[in-house]
């Protein structure tokens, strides 16, 4: 029988996206409100992001083997990041739906018990319609609130 713990705990998400497109570099930072739960073998995250566009529900999905990120609202997204694969993901705007790829180079989580916070690494090249888009780095850095 295995051990389930669905009970949801508020965290703060700190996002921070690194874009290196050869040319330049972007980073792009913002702070959310979210829950954090266990259930089954996998953790989830689940924050709500907002942008001029409106508001966009995302939700991590994070096992060993594999993470995926899923975007709705503002942004409808599906991305699978998969250590040292290439896996297939879409993006959907007001422009229409694109075929995305991610060839995942770093996947980790770190949780420290006593700090009650977890961070999460992904360093992933992104391909659009087949077009490299750029080096992506991601850290997804989150606390648990009292």
């Amino acid at each position: 029988m295995s051990l389930q713990n669905t009970e949801k705990q508020n965290i703060k998400v700190m996002l921070r996206t690194t874009i290196d497109n050869g040319s330049e570099t972007d980073t792009f930072e913002l702070t959310a409100f979210g829950t954090k739960f266990s259930k089954g073998n996998a953790l989830y995250l689940q924050y709500t992001e907002e942008s001029e566009n409106g508001k966009t529900q995302t939700t991590i999905k994070y096992k060993e083997s594999e993470t995926l990120l899923m975007r709705s609202g503002a942004v409808k997204m599906r991305q699978v990041f998969s250590l040292a694969e290439i896996t297939n993901g879409h993006y959907e705007s007001m422009y229409g739906t694109m075929a995305m790829q991610t060839r995942t180079k770093l996947v980790s989580h770190i949780w420290n018990v006593e700090k009650r916070e977890g961070k999460f690494l992904f360093d992933y090249d992104l391909f659009m319609q087949g077009d490299l888009l750029g080096q992506y780095e991601m850290v997804i850095a989150y606390k648990e609130e009292a």
